[in-house]
């Protein structure tokens, strides 16, 4: 799993946590920063990893399928 995929995972459930705790106490403020969270990582979605970085976390040829 690549760095960007885990920041955008992270961001998700951070926004829902916040968004179900704001729902649950009836804040508003608490669940538009839960909105805002998940609106950040759908927009993360359209970001593209740069051109000659690898994609996952490891340095080509030290994965399992590499033998």
């Amino acid at each position: 799993m690549s760095t960007l995929t885990k920041v955008k995972l992270g961001l998700t459930i951070i926004g829902l946590i916040l968004f179900a705790y704001g729902a649950r106490m009836d804040q508003a403020n608490i669940r538009v920063a839960g909105i805002a969270f998940v609106a950040m990582a759908w927009a993360m979605r359209f970001v593209r990893p740069r051109a000659g970085h690898s994609t996952t976390d490891r340095p080509p040829g030290t994965g399992s399928q590499d033998r």
